[in-house]
């Protein structure tokens, strides 16, 4: 009979282990602001600038890549849509604070101690232009 709750004790153990697990992982999504990187409301993924048409790219591990190249680490609050990015010191070494907000595939980010704005388009909306002086090749 001990045998028997011993094997019992041990599985709730176990499912107890791996149900805090899930729920760890859940709650540290949430607290960095990752969330669902499906959604077209998410802040991570790879976005073009606007008026450059450099590709940025937002990780889950909060990294942030400009054109592939690690250049900073940021923190994310998606409930308040604020963002922190510290930079690498060959990219300044700075930490700057943007406030965001996203609109179907726009992300528009607000430097809140100047004011200046970043408009991005979700990189997988933006629509590839053409040189309407090139010829065509034979």
């Amino acid at each position: 009979m001990k045998k028997k709750q011993l094997i019992i004790v041990m599985v709730i153990i176990i499912g107890v282990s791996i149900g805090g697990g899930f729920g760890l992982s859940a709650l540290s999504r949430m607290m960095h602001g990752s969330g669902d990187t499906g959604s077209t409301n998410s802040i991570i993924g790879d976005w073009t600038e606007d008026s450059t048409g450099v590709t940025v790219t937002l990780t889950e591990d909060n990294v942030f890549k400009i054109m592939g190249s690690e250049a900073a680490k940021f923190t994310n609050n998606a409930k308040d849509k604020t963002i922190t990015f510290v930079y690498a010191q060959s990219y300044g070494g700075q930490t700057v604070n943007m406030t965001y907000t996203i609109t179907d595939s726009k992300l528009t980010m607000t430097n809140v101690a100047t004011g200046e704005k970043q408009t991005y388009t979700k990189a997988d909306q933006v629509v590839p232009t053409t040189n309407p002086t090139a010829t065509p090749e034979e």
